[in-house]
């Protein structure tokens, strides 16, 4: 065996033996695995409470069709935000220390910043330690210091709760009511009141399928129901139709309900699949805004 073989060889052992130093360091100690804040699991959990200091009570419900809000607002709830909430289980708690014990007052969690109730379980989120920034809370009778991800969405408006749908998952239009014109579905196809030869069926599917698909980039609290230009969208097995109040800034189109109280916002070119009916050429780029709409109507006709 040549001189050059052997070196190759004995490189080719050196390599092996540093690989494994490097995975199994032996001499050093591994380190301690941090446990979780809860070992429930999160998918049994059916209702979510969030309460905090000048803000309406959020409460969530799970259902078949995922996450409803049932106070203040009663519509389909963000479901990211539910699943959001229900990760504190899995948070790491780096400190634990029985909280009769403690002088709650230096935790902030004698009159927490806010609490999360999972089903019966109640959650306190007081302040956090000033090095790493992870936070105090308190589960039963157990004050933890966790990694928190959760707190920020505990303080959101309740509004940015509600799921950023117009339509609730599984409905079905039978008719939209435009300020200028009507939509609705006759024996299976959709069809245009009055009669316009120039607007195709592919326009009018175009058009309901936006409303199927359409997701507001914000959902806030109604600032003024009753502004701007009516739109109605009769629902398959609905007794009354949604009616959505649209006002136009320069950045942006605004669909209020003030039904429930919420209004959803979209930039003007998300809004004008929903409420122009015309189909865009593959070469051409969306509308810069919305187009003006008409005189308002008070009801679907």
């Amino acid at each position: 065996m040549s001189t050059r073989t052997l070196l190759n060889l004995a490189l080719l052992a050196a390599v092996g033996v540093l690989f494994v130093l490097a995975i199994y360091e032996p001499g050093i100690e591994a380190p301690p695995s941090v446990p979780a804040l809860s070992s429930i699991d999160p998918a049994g959990i059916a209702r979510l409470r969030v309460e905090r200091g000048g803000q309406p009570t959020v409460g969530l419900e799970r259902t078949a069709s995922g996450w409803r809000m049932v106070e203040p607002y009663a519509l389909a709830a963000n479901d990211y935000r539910a699943r959001a909430l229900l990760e504190v289980l899995g948070a790491p708690s780096h400190w634990q220390r029985p909280a009769g014990g403690l002088d709650l007052a230096r935790f902030s969690l004698e009159s927490p910043k806010a609490s999360l109730y999972l089903d019966d379980i109640q959650i306190d989120f007081g302040g956090t330690e000033s090095l790493t920034g992870r936070r105090y809370v308190r589960l039963g009778d157990t004050v933890h210091l966790i990694t928190d991800r959760v707190f920020h969405h505990l303080l959101a408006s309740a509004a940015n709760f509600v799921d950023d749908r117009l339509l609730a998952p599984g409905s079905e239009p039978v008719a939209i009511t435009l300020p200028d014109r009507r939509l609705v579905r006759r024996n299976g196809a959709w069809a245009l009141e009055p009669e316009d030869a120039s607007v195709g069926a592919d326009v009018l599917a175009q058009t309901v399928n936006a409303w199927r698909g359409a997701q507001a980039i914000e959902v806030r609290p109604l600032e003024d129901g009753e502004s701007g230009q009516s739109v109605f969208v009769e629902l398959a097995g609905a007794d009354t139709p949604i009616r959505f109040r649209v006002r136009e800034t320069e950045s942006e189109v605004i669909l209020g309900r003030p039904d429930v109280g919420v209004q959803y916002h979209f930039t003007p070119s998300g809004a004008a699949p929903l409420l122009e009916l015309a189909a865009p050429r593959p070469d051409e780029e969306p509308a810069p805004s919305a187009a003006p709409l008409e005189a308002p109507t008070d009801g679907p006709p």
